[in-house]
């Protein structure tokens, strides 16, 4: 997609409200006026393809034009995921069960869908009477809950109330591994890797470690979730962790557990599973891999047919104020 049609495309669907509020927000932190931040915006979408999101989470009012051109906006992300991924093989993705499906052995917990097994719920519960609930197509953690059976009065009851909330899919819980617990107890802490398949090859560009926080039970960064870049080569993590609104936190603002140096578990065997399920549908080559780590080892939560742009150019992470487009085009070729 030219830079045409991606504006045309933006403007279409813009959310104006939304853009406006990013306007006055940005504005705010840089003295700059409304009028001349929304023209510095109009400027990066034409000429990097970048949403107004990407223009102030990655702060691009703040990096020179050869700056700025480093960076994986919306509509190069976008690009990248066309070009690699072939629609016909989404489903695979963003189906959930259809995911659960196809890299069953990668999961390591039980699942049911329910429209497809009614009437083993009960049976399900019976072996994991607290467990998770999801929309089949859902993302960014929207609708996932934590269901205590017994505080329903029957099956019928607990069938209903999952009905009503569109949730299809339910997961025995992921149990995972004690450090990660201790960084926060309160939700699964994955770890997030993003592969592209090309020539046969598969290259991990990116990784970084996903928190949950402030009583949620999601770490998904748009949920209120906390990340920290991981090194790919120590599997520690490199910077403080940051949320979505740009604050950063030397440690974790819920257990005090010092974020920068905290070794990702098993870290080896995660870079191991990923250059595995990266081949399972080569159809789809670019791929945002969620990992848990439990204390047997990692599995798989989810796949991302779509990775999102905006977890890993943070000004937090990007001191010398380089983005990742570099290192996409020599995974990609181009």
């Amino acid at each position: 997609m030219g830079k045409i049609q991606f504006i045309a495309r933006r403007l279409a669907g813009m959310d104006y409200r939304a853009m406006r509020e990013r306007v006055a927000r940005v504005s705010e932190k840089t003295g700059k006026s409304r009028a001349g931040v929304l023209l510095d915006m109009a400027r990066c979408a034409v000429r990097y393809q970048a949403g107004y999101v990407d223009y102030d989470v990655f702060g691009m009012y703040a990096l020179t034009s050869a700056q700025r051109a480093t960076y994986i906006t919306r509509g190069l992300n976008t690009m990248y995921v066309r070009r690699l991924n072939d629609a016909a093989y989404y489903e695979f993705f963003h189906h959930k069960h259809k995911f659960n499906e196809t890299f069953g052995e990668y999961l390591g917990r039980e699942w049911l869908y329910l429209p497809d097994n009614p009437d083993k719920l009960g049976e399900f519960t019976a072996r994991h009477p607290v467990f998770i609930a999801k929309p089949d197509d859902g993302s960014c953690g929207i609708g996932v809950e934590r269901v205590d059976a017994l505080s329903f009065p029957d099956t019928e009851a607990l069938r209903a109330w999952l009905g009503e909330r569109k949730l299809d899919l339910v997961e025995e819980q992921i149990r995972q591994h004690p450090e990660l617990s201790a960084l926060y107890p309160g939700a699964v802490n994955t770890v997030r890797l993003v592969t592209i398949l090309n020539g046969g090859l598969v290259h991990i560009v990116y990784g970084c470690l996903r928190m949950g926080s402030n009583g949620g039970v999601v770490d998904n960064f748009s949920s209120g979730g906390l990340l920290s870049p991981i090194d790919m080569a120590a599997g520690t993590l490199s910077f403080p962790a940051a949320d979505m609104n740009g604050e950063v936190y030397d440690s974790h603002p819920d257990t005090g557990t010092v974020i920068k140096g905290f070794a990702a578990p098993r870290w080896a065997e995660c870079l191991a599973l990923v250059r595995e399920t990266a081949r399972k549908i080569p159809e789809v080559r670019y791929v945002g891999w969620d990992i848990s780590v439990t204390p047997d080892g990692p599995v798989l939560v989810e796949g991302n047919h779509f990775p999102a742009n905006d977890l890993f150019q943070l000004p937090a992470h990007t001191p010398d104020k380089i983005g990742m487009l570099p290192a996409y085009r020599e995974a990609a070729g181009f």
